[in-house]
């Protein structure tokens, strides 16, 4: 039983790290979605790279509210099967 309640703590500790982290690369997508319309940190206020750092911001804040969507999904089964 005791194994069971540490390899299910681990697992969950496994998951809220993975939580964080998506949460790390939502704030890192919303600062370079921010630097790219409002500054010129970054981009020397060249259109190319704001548009570039604007593009790859949003592919990565998209990608980590995916991973967010997917956590916040499974770890509730995840947390009731035990």
């Amino acid at each position: 039983m005791d194994r069971t309640r540490g390899s299910f703590s681990k697992a969950l500790s496994r998951w809220e790290l993975a939580e964080y982290f998506s949460c790390g690369l939502v704030a890192i997508g919303c600062a370079g979605e921010y630097v790219a319309e409002f500054t010129n940190w970054l981009t020397g206020g060249t259109k190319e790279r704001k548009e570039s750092l604007a593009k790859r911001s949003t592919l990565i804040l998209i990608f980590a509210l995916a991973l967010e969507l997917v956590y916040a999904l499974s770890k509730p089964t995840h947390t009731q099967a035990h």
